[in-house]
Parts: C-alpha cells; sequence; structure tokens
C-alpha cells in the first residue's frame, strides 16, 4: 500500500516536472510511473476477486479487466510519445482505453445491489439521462461540434462516439457518486470515482490532442495515476450485500447531478454571448430543463409521501404510548394525563382470582384473561366513559358524566359481573372475579388515591366487592 502510495505522490511531483520541462526523458520517467501503477492496480483487483464470491466476484473481475485495458492504453500513449506519434486521435491507445470505458458500467451493475422501487428506478434513469445532456451541452463546443463533418467516415464515428461514452460513464458515476449508504463509504463508490477520473482525464487528453496541444503532458499523467490510484484504494472497502438498504441522495451528494445542470446553463448563456448558440444546443438545454421539472415533480411527490408516512408513524407511536399493547385498552399514561381535567368519578378494579391462573395455567391463559376483562369492560362502561388498563391485573374506568355515586357504583357493579361473565363463558376453569374502589366529585391525582384507598379496602372486605370513597 505505502508502495503505491508513493508511487501516485511520484505521478504529482513528475506531472509538475512535466508541466516545467517537457522532454522526452521526462515523460518517459512519468509513463512509466503510470503504466507501473496501472499494472499494480491490477494485480489488486484480480487479488480481490480471488478472495471474493457471488457477484461481488465479478464486479472485481471486470474491474480487473478494465484496469487491464488502461494498463494498455498507458503503455501505447507512451510508445506514441517515445516514437513521437503526436498526431490527431484516434490512436492505438484510443481503443484500448475506449474498451476500459466501455467495460466499467458492467462493473457498477455486476455489484451487489438492493432491489429498489420503481419510483427510484425511474428517478435514476431520469438523473442519468438529464446529467448526460447536461455534459453533452459542456462538451457540445469543445469537443463535438467540429467533428460533426467527419461522422460519414469512421474517424468521425470514432471522434462522436469515444467522448459520447466517456460523457455517459461520468454520467453514471455522477449519479451513483450522488447516492450515500447508510453503512459508509463501499468498494462500488471508490471504483465509481476512478472511472469518472479516468473519463474526465481522457476527454482532456481528446480535447487537448484536437488542438495540437502536448496531450499526453497535460492530461494524462496525473489522471491515469488517479484513477488508477483509486481503483487501487477500493479493495480497502468492502463491497455491498445485496440484502443492504438502497443508497439514497443524501447530504451533500444530494446536489451533485444539478453541478453539470448549471455548467450547462453558464456554457451556454457564454456560448449565447458570442453568438455561438446552435439548433443542437437549444435542443439540448431544452431537454435538460425538461428533466430537471420532472425530477424536481418526482422529488416533491416523495417528500410529499415521506411526510405522510413520518406522520402515520408519529400517529401510531403516539397510540403506542397511550395504550396497551396486549388488550388494547388505554393505558396508565392516559389516565395520569385525563385527571386533571377530570371532574367525574373514578373506578378503579383489580381481578380477582388472576395470580392462581397464573401459577396453574401458565402465563399465556393469564393474557388471555386480561383480554377477555378487557373486553368485558368495553362492553359493559357507558358510551363516554373511558376503560384503562393500569398494568398487570389492574383496570380503571374513568367516568365522564356522573351524577351521583349510585351511578358510579351501578358501573362497578356492571362491570365486575361482564368480567365474571365473559371470563367463565372462554373457559377458564379457575374462578376469576374483580374487586372495585370508587370515587366522585373529587379533581386530579387526589381522586385516584382516594379510589385505590376505597380498592384496598375492598379487597380486604372479601373481595367481589364495590367499595365507595365516602368524603370525612
Amino acid at each position: 500500500m505505502w508502495f503505491v502510495a508513493g508511487l501516485i505522490a511520484g505521478c504529482a511531483a513528475a506531472q509538475a516536472a512535466v508541466l516545467l520541462a517537457p522532454t522526452t526523458g521526462t515523460i518517459a520517467v512519468v509513463g512509466a510511473a503510470v503504466t507501473l501503477l496501472a499494472l499494480a492496480t491490477n494485480v489488486r483487483l484480480f487479488a480481490q476477486a480471488t478472495g471474493t464470491t457471488g457477484r461481488g466476484r465479478l464486479a472485481w473481475l471486470i474491474a480487473g479487466v478494465a484496469s487491464s485495458c488502461w494498463t494498455l492504453a498507458c503503455l501505447l500513449y507512451l510508445l506514441d510519445v517515445l516514437t513521437g506519434n503526436d498526431g490527431p486521435p484516434p490512436r492505438a491507445g484510443d481503443w484500448a482505453s475506449l474498451l476500459a470505458v466501455c467495460l466499467a458500467p458492467g462493473v457498477l451493475l455486476s455489484a451487489p445491489a438492493a432491489p429498489q422501487p420503481v419510483e427510484q428506478r425511474v428517478r435514476l434513469a431520469i438523473d442519468g439521462t438529464m446529467v448526460s445532456a447536461a455534459l453533452f451541452v459542456l462538451a457540445w463546443p469543445l469537443l463535438l461540434r467540429d467533428t460533426m463533418h467527419e461522422i460519414g467516415n469512421l474517424g468521425g464515428i470514432v471522434a462522436i462516439g469515444v467522448p459520447s461514452v466517456h460523457i455517459a460513464c461520468i454520467a453514471i458515476a455522477i449519479v451513483l457518486l450522488s447516492r450515500s449508504r447508510l453503512g459508509g463509504t463501499t468498494a462500488v463508490t471508490v471504483l465509481t470515482g476512478g472511472f469518472a477520473v479516468f473519463a474526465v482525464a481522457t476527454l482532456g487528453y481528446l480535447f487537448l490532442g484536437r488542438r495540437g496541444g502536448s496531450w499526453y503532458v497535460h492530461a494524462m499523467p496525473a489522471g491515469f495515476g488517479t484513477a488508477s490510484g483509486l481503483l487501487y484504494f477500493a479493495g480497502r472497502f468492502r463491497m455491498p450485500a445485496g440484502g443492504e438498504e438502497p443508497a439514497v441522495p443524501l447530504g451533500w451528494r444530494a446536489a451533485l447531478p444539478y453541478l453539470p445542470v448549471a455548467g450547462a446553463f453558464v456554457v451556454a448563456g457564454a456560448a449565447y454571448r458570442s453568438g455561438a448558440v446552435d439548433g443542437v444546443m437549444v435542443s439540448a438545454l431544452l431537454l435538460v430543463a425538461g428533466l430537471v421539472l420532472v425530477r424536481q415533480h418526482l422529488v416533491l411527490r416523495t417528500n410529499s409521501q415521506l411526510l405522510a408516512e413520518v406522520q402515520r408513524a408519529r400517529a401510531e407511536l403516539a397510540h403506542q404510548a397511550t395504550h396497551d399493547h396486549l388488550t388494547g385498552l388505554p393505558n396508565r399514561a392516559l389516565l395520569y394525563a385525563s385527571l386533571p381535567d377530570l371532574r367525574g368519578g373514578l373506578v378503579l378494579l383489580d381481578l380477582d382470582g388472576f395470580k392462581q391462573v397464573n401459577d396453574t395455567l401458565g402465563h399465556p391463559a393469564g393474557d388471555r384473561v386480561l383480554i377477555e376483562a378487557a373486553g368485558a369492560l368495553r362492553s359493559a362502561v357507558r358510551a363516554g366513559d373511558l376503560p384503562v388498563r393500569l398494568g398487570g391485573d389492574e383496570f380503571a374506568v374513568l367516568l365522564t358524566d356522573v351524577h351521583d355515586e349510585r351511578e358510579a357504583v351501578a358501573v362497578a357493579d356492571r362491570v365486575i359481573a361482564a368480567i365474571v361473565a365473559r371470563v367463565s363463558a372462554s373457559g377458564c376453569p379457575v374462578p376469576v372475579g374483580a374487586s372495585a374502589g370508587v370515587v366522585v366529585g373529587v379533581g386530579g391525582e387526589e381522586m385516584f388515591r382516594l379510589a385505590d384507598a376505597a380498592l384496598y379496602r375492598s379487597k380486604a372486605a372479601g373481595k367481589g366487592r364495590v367499595e365507595l370513597h365516602v368524603p370525612a
């Protein structure tokens, strides 16, 4: 690893040296370093494939083959420099470079990935098309427009096809890099970055080569070296598993697809001022603008769906926080929240014989008794009253509209009778009843304390009774 890191640093230093003194000897040293780094990357990628199984192994193998093509391209470009072949593209190395870039999407598509919903796949396709169109606008005045008259021959087809393939590779890289995984950076992310750097360097080489510049000196060493270094260091990261959550746009990465869009409109503005805007550029800009609008519509739709899901989840959490999960009755938290505003009455109940059910029949039977008791409460209380499970075998009924003690006691008697009848009808062999404490006309938490004291007296007096709190 340190050896390759040193090679990358050496490439940067050699690039600076070549820019300052572009002699044949200096270029030969730089080319040898870049080629050696690419060769080391080949070994690393194939080694990763050997130690991986499944689709991850296929991804590493394709990456290794692509890197081998790049190594061959580096060697051929170096030979061009040493032999003085500084003519316009395409050269022999271009074909190896083109094959490498064509293999890059295969690496990304063969890597393990979780299935995504249809809407996410549509957004990926729209993002890829939008970024490709924006990059086309950027490349049109620099690379593509001047070669359109050559489209009838092989050289013209290559001159158009090679940049187009590289533009598509960069677009795929930008879209994939705009999505983050919650588990952190993966090997696919780093490989994508390496492919993008290589494609950008190649486009720079094509641009300089068509203008008679020193294409190798200015475009290739640093670009190829950085790309190979990224591919090498991709082996330090894990290949994502197929069952993981799909990558989604998060943080600053979500803005990446908009960068080429902004650049396209800047280039179009400059072309308009110079009178160089043509129909092809206008058509591509209209496509970009239309896709941006469609993308924003999908984003707003997705955000609305997410907001609705959040609201449903919050409502569900609020319900779970105030209701008992076993019986579905409101729980102690909701009772306490209601006490300060209550001016009616309160019935506290405790099941009689419930411990014997648990001890002799087991806790599943006890749970069934609690469910039956909760059903009895629901059926016996009046409309507007609130049946509550406090926990264990304790229940309560908030009486929201009670006129006197006799009415409250009648509700308690009716609830106890319903519990006895319902549990008995369920087939429970252990007799189960209930005791109750009732308080009326006292507000707030004092009501709960007094009702609890009345319940205690009811249990002590023989169970199955209703004890009414009588003010002193």
